[in-house]
């Protein structure tokens, strides 16, 4: 018997702590006023300034409103993902989508020539990485400012019994959400937990794919977090035949990623920051959006490369641990993620679901029998009664 649990965590494991909902992050991207683009490539929330905003947040938010308004979508996740459809395939003739995404290069650039007129002398490419750095950057500082305000009573509410749990030795969290809810969390309660992060120096820490099996708590962030970023550095090729960046006579040079995870409250003072770890250098960030995954497909197509291939084959194999897991707030969006719950609960009949959740999507996305499927309607976590997870896990009697 497995002497652990495993949760899956959507985005309503942390809205009743306080973070924005989606449909609140997506009002915030459509009209909030305090935004500037900055000469570093990045949009920065500055609420102590006028309310004027440059040419840049203009033509973004256009943007996302017309595609908001126009194109069937619900949610800053789909505006990205119809952008990004849209950008993949511009430049492929075989695609189907080709002509249709031809005919959106001449409706964005419209839109930025009514926005902003000078704005017409942009490229296309230029208009969609704007877009995709405005929504990136805005969800990071909106989830970083709810940071301040977060409430971790119902939290405490459902996982302090399983800590106090004396049969269970440990915790796998897997979460959806991009959020340092967990970490602060457990850092709170003074709790350890292994991120697969090794320790922090200056406020930065190296991604090491390191999940201790006696660490009391872990925790999978299957698509990123607002605090991660890659670094690169530049590095001297042996074989001067390695293709490579020229950027010396004589010499070739080529970059090697690294992955770090920033201390939240250092991580705006971190960007654009150079750092040396005293092994090796980082000496610039490869981009400055962040290392966490918006958008359905996109996520899907960013799942065969580090880390979310790693985290992602670590919560599969996670899964075949367990016959019984608890999924909290999950909105069943994610085709890689129902996929393997799928294949999951097929390859044992015994295999159960505690769901906690306020929507009706898992009736239809599921793809584990509903009769295997016991459903808790939450209405705010501090709702939902702890025993029923203790008896879902058969530690406590009915």
């Amino acid at each position: 018997m497995n002497n652990r649990v495993l949760l899956l965590i959507g985005a309503g494991g942390s809205i009743p702590a306080g973070y924005p909902s989606t449909n609140e992050i997506t009002q915030n991207l459509l009209t909030e006023e305090y935004i500037f683009y900055h000469s570093d490539g990045i949009f920065r929330y500055d609420p102590g300034s006028s309310s004027y905003q440059n040419s840049e947040v203009k033509i973004v938010q256009e943007i996302l409103h017309q595609y908001y308004d126009n194109e069937n979508v619900d949610n800053y996740e789909s505006v990205f993902e119809v952008l990004a459809k849209l950008k993949r395939n511009r430049n492929d003739v075989r695609s189907p989508f080709y002509s249709d995404s031809r005919g959106h290069d001449r409706f964005l650039r419209q839109i930025a020539i009514n926005a902003d007129g000078i704005f017409q002398h942009r490229s296309i490419n230029e208009l969609y990485s704007l877009a995709f750095t405005y929504i990136k950057n805005q969800v990071r500082e909106l989830l970083f400012r709810s940071r301040a305000n977060a409430d971790f009573s119902p939290l405490d509410r459902i996982y302090k019994p399983l800590i106090d749990e004396p049969s269970i030795k440990g915790i796998d969290i897997h979460t959806l959400n991009h959020d340092t809810l967990f970490e602060d969390y457990f850092s709170a309660r003074q709790i350890d937990y292994a991120d697969g992060f090794g320790e922090y120096r200056d406020g930065i820490a190296k991604w090491n794919d390191n999940f201790p099996i006696k660490s009391p708590i872990r925790i999978y962030k299957l698509h990123g977090s607002l605090n991660w970023l890659w670094f690169s550095k530049h590095e001297l090729a042996d074989d001067q035949s390695v293709p490579g960046e020229y950027l010396a006579p004589g010499k070739v040079y080529f970059r090697i990623p690294g992955l770090r995870k920033i201390r939240p409250e250092k991580l705006f003072d971190s960007i654009n920051c150079s750092w040396v770890d005293g092994e090796d250098e980082y000496h610039e960030i490869e981009n400055s959006d962040g290392a966490f995954l918006i958008g359905s497909d996109t996520k899907y197509y960013s799942y065969p490369f580090e880390p979310y291939n790693l985290l992602m084959y670590r919560f599969g194999a996670n899964l075949d641990q367990y016959q019984k897991i608890i999924i909290i707030g999950y909105g069943w969006s994610d085709r890689a993620i129902n996929l393997t719950l799928k294949e999951w609960a097929g390859r044992d009949q015994s295999r159960a679901i505690l769901l906690i959740t306020s929507g009706d999507e898992w009736k239809y996305q599921a793809g584990c029998p509903i009769s295997r499927i016991k459903c808790v309607k939450d209405e705010g976590l501090e709702s939902v009664n702890p025993n029923e997870i203790l008896q879902f896990l058969e530690l406590r009697n009915n």
